[in-house]
């Protein structure tokens, strides 16, 4: 109890000093909290919608995975199994989880890990881009530019499209 009256008793004091109402602050981070929490649900749900339109479509088997957080990494690198590097073929959505772990994990220690980890979703991107797309070089830049941001609104565009390139 002491200590809680202490640390308020320096927060209006460095409020005072500084002339900074304590109110109009913890209102400002609860929006933008607020609308951070929003767009990035905004973000899921246009994802979700186009991942898993695009895998109902190409009849990849729980395409409803799509819906849940890391479920829809997992669809995503399963629709590109079979075009990415020949040794990672039928092995790459283990491949990415191990980098989800490693960069979730080490990060904190390693901190290029979390990057590897973008690297190999945008990489896993790629394909799906490649296959519904005619300016696969303007998506990839998007996708990089953006740190991984602008992809799940990249496949609800994908959604209805038809394949320009068919998978091998």
């Amino acid at each position: 109890m002491l200590l809680t009256q202490d640390l308020e008793r320096d927060f209006v004091e460095v409020s005072m000093l500084y002339g900074v109402d304590t109110e109009v602050v913890a209102t400002t981070f609860l929006l933008l909290f607020m609308c951070v929490i929003f767009l990035l649900s905004l973000q899921h749900f246009f994802g979700a919608i186009g991942l898993y339109r695009i895998a109902k479509r190409e009849g990849l088997s729980h395409s409803w995975l799509a819906w849940f957080p890391l479920g829809n990494f997992i669809s995503l690198t399963r629709l590109v199994e079979k075009q990415v590097y020949k040794p990672l073929r039928n092995k790459f959505t283990l491949f990415f989880i191990l980098f989800l772990l490693l960069s979730f994990f080490f990060s904190i220690y390693i901190p290029f890990l979390l990057y590897s980890f973008l690297a190999v979703l945008i990489y896993a991107f790629y394909f799906i881009a490649e296959r519904y797309s005619e300016r696969v070089n303007l998506h990839l830049a998007l996708a990089v530019v953006t740190f991984g941001l602008s992809i799940p609104f990249q496949l609800f565009r994908f959604r209805n499209r038809e394949m320009i390139n068919e998978q091998e």
